[in-house]
């Protein structure tokens, strides 16, 4: 994919995340678009264009909702280049792969965030409060993986047939 597409993309999903999820979504918990953008583009791709674009927007997400340069752009880090990782081990891009790829993903940014946020700020925020949320991020960033996962899928399938 060339960079410029990519990030029409994540900007997109940005703008779709902070100004319609975050407000629709019951009990203050939004699907990551973001994140799911990363595992997926780099998972499906295998370049680090998806880990750059995540980055790239962590460190504009940062800049716009959090206190601290960096958090979410490191994690987006961490969890595009595991991603990377595992992509050379798995050969199948299925739903399952997507589930646990998703799963993983999920709880490593909310459990690194709560680090960050808890020993390095010395914000006062309990982890019961954090592991409440991450069963329903799971099953929110996992739905718009797997939609996401339709679109680049068939998106890929066409690629290929023209060649």
């Amino acid at each position: 994919m060339k960079y410029v597409k990519v990030f029409i993309i994540y900007i997109t999903c940005f703008l779709i995340e902070h100004t319609f999820l975050s407000r629709m979504m019951p009990g203050g918990v939004s699907p990551d678009l973001i994140m799911v953008l990363t595992v997926i583009i780099t998972l499906f791709y295998g370049t680090y264009e998806g880990i750059v674009a995540g980055v790239v927007i962590g460190i504009f997400q940062d800049i716009c909702f959090s206190p601290v340069l960096g958090i979410s752009a490191f994690m987006y880090f961490i969890i595009g280049a595991g991603v990377l990782m595992v992509r050379d081990t798995v050969a199948d891009d299925s739903r399952m792969v997507m589930l646990v790829l998703t799963t993983v993903a999920t709880v490593i940014y909310y459990g690194g965030s709560w680090c960050t946020v808890r020993f390095l700020l010395a914000e006062n925020i309990g982890l019961l409060y954090v592991l409440a949320r991450i069963p329903w991020a799971i099953v929110l960033n996992f739905t718009s993986a797997m939609v996401a996962w339709l679109f680049f899928r068939d998106s890929r399938e066409k690629k290929r047939q023209v060649i």
